[in-house]
């Protein structure tokens, strides 16, 4: 039956009853059609709302193995993007995850975390990561971190080598990933944590100027 027969057919069929029998034949005989399109609508209407309220993240970063009190992260986020502007539903985003592949119990957290990861590089979303240096590791071995020698200029690297983090290749070559922030004054300030914390940049990161800018803004912390 087509659908302007079947409407045709339900005005007939409920005109001599009254207004609860009329309530209880519709859903008697068209519950799985409403529970459907119910179903469809509420997912429709998620949709729309998630993609109304998605902000714009202009500049995002991930911390890993480390936590930042209040303070720091207002700063690596809310205020920074002050710092470059942001408006309307854009802003800077930091994302925190948890990675230990040597620890058996925190294996959903691990696969949670480096599938966030890999997720975001891949859709070129991700500019930095703060870890320690076994994520770092993990990181560069699968191509995702910055090469530092065509980050910094000549006299930059120069000055940073006691802070930079090499990673050996399976060609045997060393690979400067990362740098060592825990002689800054935001990491002794906002940073809880005690042992080596590194940050490093992704190797596809739309936004290398923005780096640079990010770097000396995490250098000049109040």
């Amino acid at each position: 039956m087509k659908l302007r027969e079947y409407f045709a057919q339900l005005k007939i069929d409920l005109k001599p009853m009254t207004f609860a029998q009329k309530v209880d034949h519709i859903w008697s005989y068209n519950k799985e059609l409403i529970l459907i399109t119910a179903g469809v609508l509420t997912l429709v209407i998620g949709l729309l709302v998630a993609f109304i309220t998605k902000p714009d993240v202009v500049f995002c970063g991930y911390l890993v193995n480390a936590e930042l009190n209040e303070e720091g992260t207002a700063y690596l986020t809310s205020d920074y993007g002050q710092v470059v502007g942001v408006t309307g539903k854009q802003e800077v985003q930091l994302l925190t995850g948890f990675f230990n592949p040597n620890l058996t119990s925190a294996g959903e957290a691990n696969e949670a975390t480096w599938a966030q990861l890999a997720a975001l590089c891949q859709e070129q979303a991700l500019d930095y990561v703060m870890a320690d240096e076994m994520t770092i590791k993990a990181l560069t071995l699968t191509e995702m971190t910055m090469d530092l020698r065509t980050f910094f200029t000549e006299e930059e690297f120069s000055q940073l080598q006691d802070k930079i983090l090499y990673v050996e290749l399976e060609d045997g070559t060393k690979f400067p990933c990362a740098v060592k922030i825990n002689d800054t004054k935001f990491y002794n300030d906002c940073v809880s944590y005690y042992r080596d914390l590194y940050i490093c940049f992704i190797s596809n990161t739309p936004n290398v100027e923005r780096c640079h800018e990010f770097w000396d803004y995490l250098n000049n912390w109040k």
